[in-house]
């Protein structure tokens, strides 16, 4: 199995009022809702922010829930865990295993490291921040081509809640929270539990084989001398995933049906801590992140139906990485608002990998990949008066990463590469408020991507991929009134790149060459965002989002048949995605809601052959309840039409996971 193309697919229970769903096409039950802002208090109208209004889910939100709905941001899963999810913003997507991140992923200050070692369920997860572009290098120490999401905990100071859950295919949750401050400490811890028995039925086993159970707790502590400048912090989040096999079938065949005798499983262990100490001056707030992250998966077992027999595909995984980032600001109301920072992580990720015909083994390999990275960056913005301003900001940086590969079977070999990459990464920002609530903005910016190795391949010649590069901005416009009630956001994008990372799942002239990543010499991506918030009375919201993405490779010629694609569409990027959400509730009292996610044609190859290609897709959830005081119950229902669709499609194999089809659930929360 080298072509491991995997990810998440959970049906989460959510609470109301919330008006999400799942990026694409995986709709949770609830997410949080959307809040346009023209600005973040960074004062960056890049960003898109939001929050989880209202009561708190029974099992929390989920990486497919933060992710749905925000317009150009698409999530492709396959269901077990966030094993090989990618996640596109703009045009821009990281490969599913061996490339970064395009979008970055921090929990409060904690980078998580490569996007397969993202939770899936986020208890205690209350707001989130999507910063948006290249130039958000500027702001973080990890960040990607595209931009970082930032996840952020509760900043509650006292209470909790208690909830349960039950729904169809075996959906069952509880979760807990609890809340405390005393003197100079705070402390949230939150923990949730999710079990399904998924919904694909095995007619040789007479059972359901891709069952999910997710076991996840997240934890919060500040510590804060009354009267004095130093604050530190400890965050701690661990999960589990005890995964069934993952969901693929034959593309064409039965949606939820195959006839295998050996069912597969997948298993997830992962931490990540964070401990940080900050001091508030005279003429700013200074502070020094150290984390870790540990991420362990095995036993990955996929089982392949081919005819008369059948590919069993077992890997293990595991990515360990220590970070360190110092951040520098000035004080609120300076004539000059600046930020500066510096950036180190370390990251060690092995891999063993083996596939087998019963008990032949065609392939066996392991392979190790170290990396260092180091990042300095600075922006400054100055108020040049009549509402204008203007910023400049620079970022240096620096990788280097080791390879070391063993094969054992079909032959034995080893491979050992070293190489760095470097990157001075200039941004631009001008920006004018002719008005209060009103502002125009543009930015100038560069972006980074580091190369890397694919652990999957024999062939020396091309374990080795370039880094990704790109330069361009964005130019837009915020609107919204005095009180909060209407606020909406135009931006449209532009961008260059060099080395677009490709990733290649299907065989090339050789089996030992069948899963890499490679370079499009060339590519450009084109596009525009629409954001929208009203309420037109107490109690009712209406939201929309709604992206447009117009990526191609315009020039990349495949290095093993010579065939051009030169004007195609990159692997995973939506050139459409939107959602429209109403919702009305009060504190007391019924409350409903409804949202419709509709996500364009997607193609899982460069060559944007149909076969491989998710056709544009539309899907409802709807909810409603009943609040009195500290009770709730809902009703949730998701995929109501039941739409058929893949919510990923693996090329080399000829499989796709299935999105999953209507689901509802039944929940009722306490909180005290």
């Amino acid at each position: 199995m080298k072509r491991l193309i995997g990810c998440l697919s959970l049906t989460a229970v959510l609470a109301m009022p919330r008006v999400g769903a799942a990026s694409n096409p995986e709709p949770p039950l609830a997410a949080p809702v959307v809040v346009v802002e023209g600005a973040t208090p960074a004062g960056d109208p890049a960003t898109t922010s939001l929050t989880a209004v209202g009561a708190t889910s029974v099992s929390g939100p989920t990486m497919a829930g933060v992710a749905g709905g925000l317009a150009n941001l698409t999530l492709s899963t396959s269901g077990v865990g966030s094993f090989n999810d990618t996640l596109a913003l703009r045009g821009f997507s990281n490969t599913p295993i061996f490339g970064d991140p395009a979008v970055t992923v921090y929990l409060d200050d904690v980078p998580l490291g490569s996007y397969f070692t993202v939770p899936t369920e986020l208890p205690g997860i209350t707001a989130a921040e999507l910063h948006r572009g290249p130039g958000q290098g500027m702001r973080f120490g990890s960040v990607g081509s595209a931009g970082v999401l930032q996840l952020m905990s509760s900043e509650v100071t006292s209470g909790g809640s208690v909830g349960a859950a039950f729904g169809s295919d075996g959906m069952r949750a509880v979760s807990a929270s609890a809340a405390g401050s005393g003197g100079p400490v705070r402390a949230e811890v939150s923990a949730a539990y999710r079990r399904q028995d998924g919904f694909l039925q095995d007619t040789v086993l007479g059972r359901r084989v891709d069952g999910r159970e997710t076991s996840s707790a997240l934890a919060h502590f500040v510590v804060r001398p009354a009267g004095g400048p130093f604050e530190v912090s400890v965050v701690a989040n661990v999960w589990r995933a005890r995964d069934g096999e993952q969901p693929l079938v034959p593309l064409g065949g039965p949606w939820f049906e195959v006839a295998r005798a050996v069912a597969g499983e997948t298993h997830i262990d992962a931490a990540n801590l964070g401990l940080t100490v900050a001091s508030d001056t005279a003429w700013g707030r200074m502070s020094a992140t150290t984390s870790f992250n540990d991420w362990r998966m095995g036993p990955y077992l996929e089982v392949l139906d081919f005819g008369p027999a059948e590919l069993l595909n077992d890997a293990r995984l595991t990515q360990r990485a220590l970070n360190e980032e110092l951040r520098f600001s000035s004080a609120k109301g300076a004539a000059v608002a600046w930020h500066a920072g510096a950036f180190f992580s370390g990251t060690r990720t092995e891999g063993a990998f083996t596939r087998a015909f019963g008990s032949y083994v065609v392939e066996q390999s392991d392979y190790v990949i170290d990396g260092d990275r180091l990042a300095a960056y600075g922006e400054a913005e100055r108020n040049l008066g009549a509402g204008f301003k203007a910023g400049l900001g620079l970022r240096v940086e620096t990788v280097r990463k080791t390879f070391d590969r063993t094969e054992q079977a079909p032959q034995t070999g080893e491979i050992g590469l070293a190489g760095r990459s470097s990157a001075l990464l200039p941004k631009a920002t001008l920006r004018y408020s002719p008005a209060a609530g009103t502002e125009l903005f543009a930015t100038a910016e560069a972006g980074y991507k580091p190369g890397g190795y694919s652990g999957f391949t024999a062939n020396r010649a091309l374990a080795a991929f370039g880094p990704e590069r790109s330069w361009g901005g964005e130019a837009g416009a915020s609107e919204g009134t005095r009180d909060g009630t209407f606020k909406t956001t135009l931006r449209a994008f532009g961008y260059q790149i060099t080395g677009y990372q490709i990733e290649r799942s299907f065989a090339t002239h050789a089996l030992s060459d069948d899963y890499l990543v490679v370079n499009a010499p060339r590519a450009r991506t084109l596009g525009a965002e629409l954001e929208l918030a009203w309420t037109p009375r107490p109690g009712l919201r209406l939201e929309a989002s709604a992206g447009l993405t117009q990526a191609e490779l315009q020039r990349f010629t495949d290095p093993y048949t010579g065939i051009s694609y030169s004007g195609k569409t990159p692997p995973y990027v939506a050139p459409f995605n939107g959602r429209v959400s109403v919702a009305y509730g009060r504190a007391r009292g019924w409350f409903v809601g409804a949202d419709l996610i509709e996500k364009g044609r997607t193609y899982y190859t460069e060559g944007e052959d149909l076969q491989f290609g998710q056709r544009a897709t539309a899907l409802v959830s709807a909810r409603a309840g009943y609040e009195a005081g500290r009770w709730r119950v809902a009703v949730t229902g998701d995929n109501l039409t039941d739409v058929r669709y893949y919510s990923l499609i693996s090329p080399g194999t000829g499989y796709g996971s299935p999105g999953d089809p209507r689901t509802w659930a039944m929940e009722a929360t306490l909180r005290y």
